[in-house]
């Protein structure tokens, strides 16, 4: 029963009117206790009157390890401290999940960002140094440059692999592809005239 979530159970109701429309997914992420469950079985009751297929993450493994990691990954992404790490792992440690290296180097990239922002940098380094390898490999230039990025971001001046452009590759020689994003931001600012006080 839900009492006092009225605010809640409308802009669920709300989302789920849209998803019909345009497609989408709601993920319910929360404390134990708090009434995910209700929320989700009146999500789902809504959807079902309104003619909308509902796939519901438990039991999700039965039906695609591709489709469990990326529901964890969502999950991961959602979360905050410890819990996030414990996500993206169960993410990435999914059975049969190699079958879709795109994917997986997606959330390998995303789990390297959350880790590097987490000042974990040495962890996020293995993270996004494989997702770098991948997205090379796979031809995936827009993604190897941003890995690559995060990468650098993390104090890793030489990626591995075939580099996405001038990018790390290059980054004992001078010029801005050497200079992690916080160096390259300093530098333009201090190009345009800026002062240290502005």
């Amino acid at each position: 029963m839900l009492i006092g979530r009225d605010g809640d159970l409308e802009l669920i109701r709300g989302f789920v009117d849209g998803a019909g429309v345009r497609g989408g997914a709601l993920l319910l992420a929360g404390d134990a206790g708090v009434g995910k469950t209700e929320l989700l079985d009146a999500a789902a009751a809504h959807a079902h009157a309104a003619g909308t297929r509902v796939v519901r993450a438990a039991g999700i493994a039965a039906i695609s390890a591709r489709l469990t990691m990326t529901v964890e990954a969502a999950a991961a992404l959602t979360a905050r401290g410890p819990r996030a790490r414990e996500l993206f792992e169960r993410a990435l440690s999914t059975p049969g999940t190699d079958r879709w290296p795109f994917e997986r180097a997606r959330v390998r990239l995303a789990y390297g960002e959350h880790l590097r922002r987490a000042r974990a940098a040495t962890a996020a380094r293995t993270h996004l140094t494989d997702a770098l390898d991948t997205f090379q490999r796979l031809g995936a230039r827009p993604w190897a440059a941003r890995a690559a990025g995060e990468l650098r971001a993390t104090g890793e001046l030489r990626a591995t692999g075939r580099s996405a452009g001038r990018t790390a590759e290059h980054a004992d020689e001078p010029g801005p592809a050497s200079l992690t994003p916080r160096q390259r931001e300093i530098a333009q600012l201090a190009a345009s005239g800026a002062s240290p006080t502005n």
